[in-house]
């Protein structure tokens, strides 16, 4: 798989559970940084806890991704590092456990949204628009603009619209789209 996606993506991150649907952890674990290709990629699917939805928000603003990609740090530091992998380890644990009020912990960052949600007018009067309305957790998706939400089944089209709102109320007009993760 890793030779197919070298040729199709410098991302397989993306394309991974694109492909595949649902929530998919991807590794590549042996890149070739000098020949621009992909190793050998770990994946792991993820199950999928009963009664989650994804919302993802989608602002009518352009940021490029060369342009997100500047605003990260060359380096971070380590406590950035510890806290980000805490994170990832609460967010596997909370979908094999089905425990989705963790998820608002488990979706914290500090390596790229710090630094590329300035970069994205009115993300943060969407966010709150969003956990306003019973988001269980809200992010940044990838390097932006569109944002995520996690949430209940019951109060999912309430966190589009409201995310829709919250972007409103900043003066962008976007578009949310309630699926299964």
């Amino acid at each position: 798989m890793g030779e197919a996606l070298a040729a199709g993506s410098p991302h397989p991150d993306n394309v991974v559970p694109a492909l595949l649907g649902g929530a998919v952890l991807v590794i590549d674990i042996e890149t070739d940084r000098t020949r621009g290709a992909f190793g050998r990629l770990e994946l792991m699917r993820l199950p999928i806890p009963s009664g989650l939805r994804a919302v993802v928000a989608s602002p009518d603003l352009e940021l490029r991704t060369a342009d997100a990609r500047r605003a990260l740090p060359a380096t971070v530091p380590h406590g950035d590092a510890v806290f980000n992998a805490g994170r990832l380890a609460l967010l596997v644990g909370a979908f094999f456990t089905g425990e989705i009020d963790r998820l608002a912990v488990a979706v914290a960052d500090r390596l790229h949204q710090p630094y590329r949600i300035p970069l994205v007018r009115g993300f943060r009067d969407a966010e709150a628009a969003a956990l306003g309305a019973g988001a269980l957790a809200v992010g940044l998706s990838g390097s932006g603009p569109s944002m995520f939400a996690f949430a209940r089944d019951s109060e999912a089209d309430a966190v589009a619209r409201a995310l829709v709102a919250g972007w409103a109320e900043a003066g962008v007009t976007a578009r949310a789209t309630v699926s299964r993760v």
